[in-house]
């Protein structure tokens, strides 16, 4: 076949000498590519050469092409005098950042564009053009017709590629042996199954969002406000990461997604948020019966892939989940209250864990303090509470469940509640009535000479704040703005030896595990220390407090050192340069140092605890 070659513009840079010009919905790939076609080129990367791109080098990779590089393609295939055309194709082709593309005005993330070619054999039959849609990796069909797509060729197997140029209907490894420019595969002649559609509507929605062709046609379409408020790339990146957990898909996995996954996650963004719960609250299974990791859905909050705003979306509606999951196990309780338990009105059992326990007697899976504890860290108030306190939400948890710290419900608004404010509850108010004067004899703090004498587990400062609450802690208060451990001063430590020496009770509490920052709070340490233990294998990630109590029964911080003397009446100054001098073990963790507990106290003769 005879080229038609290019021409010289008075610019002298190569043209085309048949100009094309992009149809609707038609990509800047899928226009060179017709136009070399066109010009009978078999060649399609030597538009590339003639337009000088340096990003890349074949039409495959088009999606690493700056708006430079366009520009110059654009005047290549003829069209860099038509405005309205050129505008279209920058918009649709350009790289916009280091993960993402722009493609025809939508933000995209870069690894949904394939780089194999995929065609619509139907589609093909009625208008000689690739579709721009068709190059979305994780879309397997055509929008419009339902038709899935072809993107390996039925006779010899092997993928569609860009390089070599047939034509736009054929495949581009089967040639003529006696024409080279000639293919033999028409791939119009290979019609695909159609999707079966359950969910009109929903499919109509993601064409709204992504389908260039459609978007130009439909009226934006009334949303909800949270939704609306988003741009169309945010809303089909967000359809997508919810469509590949239905399909139990990795957040970096740029797969195809099965059509009823998508047909779902599309109505759940259509119909916001009550159908987005719905998937929250079921964790349905995928096409193939299987079902997605617990949680799946509700884990998109911490996706990377999704805009800050589509995360804190999901956040609002995992936080209400939450709440609406336990609230169900309840539900049958409150109707029928079993035998021998006194009813939600009871005073004893008025607040949320005795409900959840008595739940979990009925009802199988969650523990209930598990579940008690996942509904104080999702509530401001209780979180305000133990920040004031001082201690992290799983260690306080007997002190909620007895009404030490407040009556109020996590598990949802009661209606007619007020919030109140944690320095109004009862723990603080009992406290400041019951402090004495201050001694200055004695300078540590509560919560520093309990740790140094016992592990100090949530069953430990339950029965250490109820023992003060009931008189049997003599204690003053000194002010302060640090927490309110912190500014307790116990005057008989013989009776905290007795009180956190009693009988230790195994609680699923300690085996709960803990955040950063609760960890950093629970044994009184900056976050960065924290950090340092967990980076060199000295504490796991997210700690529970067996793993902390298993730390520290071997371990000291320097500053416990001089704890454990001052409660022993002695006096140490620099502590570290006094046990540099012994044969004291210790290990480093970034700008944390430990001493070995037994070491310490056989060193300086102290002993550091009751273990």
């Amino acid at each position: 076949m005879a080229s038609a070659g290019y021409i010289q513009d008075i610019a002298s840079q190569p043209v085309m000498a048949l100009p094309v010009r992009p149809e609707p919905g038609e990509h800047l790939r899928d226009a060179a590519y017709r136009a070399m076609s066109q010009n009978g080129f078999t060649n399609s990367d030597f538009a590339l050469k003639l337009a000088g791109t340096r990003s890349f080098k074949t039409l495959s990779g088009i999606r690493d092409c700056t708006k430079e590089e366009a520009a110059r393609l654009l005047v290549v295939l003829g069209i860099g005098d038509d405005a309205a055309a050129t505008r279209l194709s920058l918009d649709n082709s350009c790289q916009s950042g280091r993960n993402e593309m722009s493609f025809f005005g939508l933000e995209l993330r870069r690894g949904h564009l394939a780089t194999a070619r995929r065609v619509a054999p139907l589609t093909l039959r009625q208008r000689n053009v690739l579709k721009g849609s068709w190059s979305l990796r994780p879309l397997s069909f055509d929008l419009s017709t339902m038709e899935m797509l072809l993107e390996k060729c039925p006779v010899c197997g092997k993928v569609l590629g860009w390089s070599r140029c047939l034509g736009v209907c054929f495949c581009d490894h089967c040639i003529d042996p006696d024409y080279p420019w000639r293919g033999v595969v028409d791939l119009r002649d290979f019609p695909q199954a159609k999707v079966e559609v359950h969910d009109e509507e929903a499919f109509a929605f993601l064409a709204e969002v992504v389908d260039p062709e459609q978007t130009s046609k439909l009226p934006k379409r009334k949303m909800d406000d949270q939704i609306g408020g988003l741009s169309r790339g945010e809303v089909f990146q967000f359809i997508i990461q919810i469509a590949g957990r239905l399909d139990g898909i990795g957040r970096h996995s740029n797969s195809r997604l099965s059509p009823i996954s998508l047909e779902r996650a599309s109505r759940a963004i259509m119909a916001w948020p009550e159908e987005f719960d719905a998937l929250g609250l079921d964790e349905p299974g995928r096409h193939d019966g299987t079902k997605p990791k617990p949680t799946a859905i509700m884990s998109l909050k911490t996706d990377e892939t999704l805009s800050p705003a589509v995360r804190s979306l999901v956040k609002e509606r995992s936080d209400k989940l939450l709440r609406r999951r336990l609230l169900s196990r309840i539900s049958t309780l409150k109707a029928s209250p079993e035998k021998g338990h006194p009813g939600p009105s009871d005073p004893k059992r008025r607040n949320f864990k005795g409900e959840l326990a008595r739940a979990a007697a009925t009802a199988g899976g969650l523990h209930p303090a598990e579940a008690a504890v996942a509904f104080l860290r999702v509530n401001p108030q209780s979180r305000a509470v133990a920040s004031v306190v001082g201690l992290p939400v799983p260690q306080l948890l007997p002190a909620f469940e007895n009404g030490l710290l407040g009556d109020f419900s996590p598990l949802g608004e009661r209606e007619g509640a007020c919030r109140v404010s944690p320095l109004d509850t009862p723990l603080i108010e009992w406290v400041r009535l019951r402090a004495v004067e201050p001694r200055p004899d004695h300078t540590l703090s509560l919560f520093r000479a309990a740790n140094a004498i016992a592990h100090m587990s949530a069953n430990r400062w339950w029965r250490t704040l109820a023992a003060m609450e009931e008189g049997n802690l003599r204690f003053s208060l000194i002010p302060a703005n640090s927490p309110l451990l912190y500014r307790i001063r116990v005057h008989d430590l013989d009776a905290l030896r007795m009180c956190v020496s009693e009988p230790e009770v195994a609680s699923p509490l300690d085996l709960l595990p803990l955040r950063l920052d609760e960890t950093a709070q629970a044994m009184g340490r900056a976050p960065k220390a924290i950090r340092d233990l967990v980076s060199h294998g000295i504490l796991p990630h997210e700690p529970s407090w067996a793993d902390i109590t298993e730390m520290r029964t071997h371990w000291m911080f320097c500053s416990e050192i001089t704890q454990a003397a001052a409660l022993s009446g002695h006096s140490l100054n620099r502590p570290d340069i006094v046990m540099a001098r012994t044969s004291a073990a210790t290990i480093s963790a970034g700008s944390t140092k430990l001493w070995y507990r037994a070491d310490v106290e056989s060193c300086l003769g102290l002993r550091t605890s009751l273990w």
